[in-house]
C-alpha cells in the first residue's frame, strides 16, 4: 500500500478541509491518494470527501504499475496544472492522453 510522505497528507487533508471540491485537481490520480489518505487513517472526520465511495474502480488501479515517487510528483504536476487551468472543473484531459478527457466525480466530496 502507498504511503504519502506525512507533511504532503497533511497538506492535502487542510486543503480539503478549506476546499471539499479539492478533489477534482487530481483527476485520475483521486481515487489512489484518497485511498493512501484512508490507510493514513484520515477519514470524513478530516474532510468530507474522505468518506467510503470508490466509484471509479478502474481509475483506482490504473497508476498501479507506477513507483510511490513517480506517482506522487505526476498527480501533485496535474494537481497544479488543474488547480491553475481547470479550476474546479469535472473533466479534465487525460494524463496518458490515449482516452477521452477524464471526468471525476467522488460522492464523498460533492457538498
Amino acid at each position: 500500500m502507498y504511503q504519502l510522505p506525512g507533511t504532503v497528507a497533511a497538506s492535502i487533508v487542510q486543503v480539503l478541509q478549506q476546499d471539499p471540491w479539492y478533489y477534482r485537481h487530481l483527476g485520475p490520480y483521486w481515487w489512489r491518494m484518497k485511498k493512501s489518505l484512508k490507510a493514513m487513517g484520515y477519514g470524513p472526520e478530516a474532510a468530507s470527501c474522505l468518506g467510503d465511495e470508490f466509484p471509479d474502480e478502474e481509475a483506482l488501479h490504473r497508476f498501479d504499475d507506477m513507483g510511490d515517487e513517480e506517482f506522487l510528483q505526476k498527480a501533485l504536476e496535474d494537481q497544479e496544472w488543474s488547480a491553475r487551468y481547470r479550476w474546479h472543473q469535472k473533466t479534465q484531459p487525460d494524463p496518458d492522453h490515449e482516452r477521452e478527457d477524464y471526468e471525476i466525480h467522488d460522492p464523498d466530496g460533492e457538498c
